[in-house]
């Protein structure tokens, strides 16, 4: 099992290189402006994303290989209120946890099966079209539901995820995370 922390921060992966990690197996620190030079993470690896460009995290995490990886997403921690570490991947982590403590849930990680969440259609449509732009009147519009169902919907996926309710980076990373189950590896 390999160890890749992919970040669009320089700082963040130098300063990582310079800690003993006491990982076990090859440990990749990747520039997201050197990532098409990098071999790609294989199904299994612990996969840790710290990628502030919406774009670049949406680019990584909707590769196929992801959803068969150990994937952890560092977030501001404003918009966490509950570490997601658990039995499903992905994880979400503050970016400005200990390292201490990174390294105690990169460990738990390599040791968890890789489960995710089963996500439904709808859910992937809702944030998907929301992120677009569309008002949750259009929405409601689209798919058959009321305004109220919608919100419903939206703060039990956040919630699920430990998300806060409103924040509109949170409402991105669920668009990144319920599309990351699109693209699933062929067998």
């Amino acid at each position: 099992m390999n160890f890749y922390f992919i970040s669009d921060d320089r700082w963040f992966l130098e300063g990582l290189q310079k800690i003993p990690l006491k990982l076990y197996g090859q440990v990749l620190f990747i520039h997201t402006n050197d990532f098409a030079k990098m071999p790609l993470p294989n199904a299994g690896d612990v996969v840790v994303i710290n990628v502030a460009d919406i774009a670049l995290r949406q680019k990584f995490l909707h590769l196929p290989v992801m959803s068969a990886c150990r994937v952890i997403i560092l977030l501001n921690i404003s918009i966490i209120i509950k570490c997601s570490l658990g039995r499903e991947f992905p994880w979400l982590y503050p970016d400005n946890a200990k390292v201490e403590n990174l390294i105690s849930c990169l460990h738990l990680a390599a040791k968890t099966p890789i489960v995710y969440k089963d996500i439904r259609q709808q859910e992937k449509w809702y944030f998907q079209y929301l992120n677009s732009g569309e008002s949750h009147k259009e929405l409601a519009a689209r798919m058959g539901l009321s305004e109220k169902s919608l919100y419903a919907l939206k703060r039990r996926v956040m919630a699920s995820y430990g998300l806060s309710k409103c924040h509109c980076t949170a409402v991105m990373v669920c668009r990144d995370i319920t599309g990351m189950h699109q693209y699933t590896l062929s067998a």
